[in-house]
């Protein structure tokens, strides 16, 4: 495969990753999962049809970039990622263990 025919890729993988995710070293995810969610967005994303190497290139394509996976173990987790979650304004949540800023009640 040329570097040209894997550009699509490359970049729904930055879109997706723009879109739906967030990193920081708090954050983990389960292959399974991230993977899961990625194969949605190319599917509704890209023209390309899906195909068996589809996983394969996903995590090369994350370790190019930096990103680690877990060592060992049968269910690999990405280490600096996750998945966004979105709350009511689509503005992304903070992370696990930040506490949320409470509103100062007028008087």
């Amino acid at each position: 495969m040329t570097p040209d025919e894997d550009e699509p890729f490359s970049h729904a993988l930055t879109c997706f990753l723009d879109q739906h995710c967030v990193s920081g070293p708090e954050y983990s995810i389960a292959d399974k999962q991230l993977f899961s969610c990625f194969r949605t967005f190319w599917m509704q994303t890209s023209e390309q049809f899906d195909h068996p190497s589809l996983l394969g290139k996903f995590r090369v394509e994350l370790a190019q970039r930096g990103f680690l996976t877990n060592p060992g173990g049968k269910h690999p987790r990405w280490i600096g990622l996750a998945l966004r979650k979105q709350n009511k304004q689509n503005r992304p949540e903070k992370p696990a263990g930040q506490k949320k800023e409470k509103a100062n009640p007028v008087r």
